[in-house]
């Protein structure tokens, strides 16, 4: 029997994958610039510092990386407190988990000052009993730390806990008693 569930925010909760892949044009276009074709392409496996010097380099911004890497996050969280959706389905879904007296937690990789006031501003901030962040709990989602964490305050065990995530991981399975599968 579910007696607990944990949800990713991005991408699951929120339609906001796509900021992720056109931060650094939507930035570009905040300056009056246009965005070279392929611009995201180019970028999406760069780090932020990486990114924000290419972006410097390549269109001749006349700030230092930080300037340009605090432009980036600044649009990022501007899409999430004023644009981003939630992905369809998801209050139904997230009502449906309450009236069955179902606990619902989130677990992102995504920092707080960024998600929380989409949550608020689309009124869902109210099915989570908690969230959790990897930044505030130490531990990325390669490790199952975060989901554990999770579980262990809302009381559930594994086998009593969905887990919603659409990142790929491939977590190494703990040995758990016959009792708990």
């Amino acid at each position: 029997m579910i007696k607990g569930v944990i949800f990713d925010i991005d991408g699951v909760i929120l339609d906001s994958m796509p900021i992720w892949n056109k931060a650094g044009e939507m930035y570009l276009r905040k300056l009056g610039l246009q965005p070279n074709p392929g611009l995201s392409k180019a970028m999406e496996s760069m780090s932020m510092h990486e990114g924000a010097k290419f972006l410097k380099e390549k269109y001749h911004l006349d700030m230092n990386e930080d300037e340009i890497v605090k432009g980036i996050n600044k649009t990022i969280e501007d899409f999430y407190a004023y644009e981003v959706r939630l992905k369809e389905g998801v209050e139904k879904f997230l009502e449906g988990l309450k009236e069955r007296k179902i606990k619902i937690v989130a677990a992102t990789s995504c920092d707080r000052e960024v998600f929380e006031k989409a949550l608020v501003r689309l009124n869902v901030i109210r099915y989570f009993e908690k969230i959790f962040t990897s930044t505030e709990t130490g531990s990325g989602k390669t490790k199952p730390d975060i989901f554990l964490a999770a579980a262990d305050y809302m009381g559930t065990r594994p086998c009593e806990t969905w887990v919603f995530e659409d990142a790929c991981m491939r977590l190494k399975r703990q040995k758990t008693p016959a009792s708990e599968q």
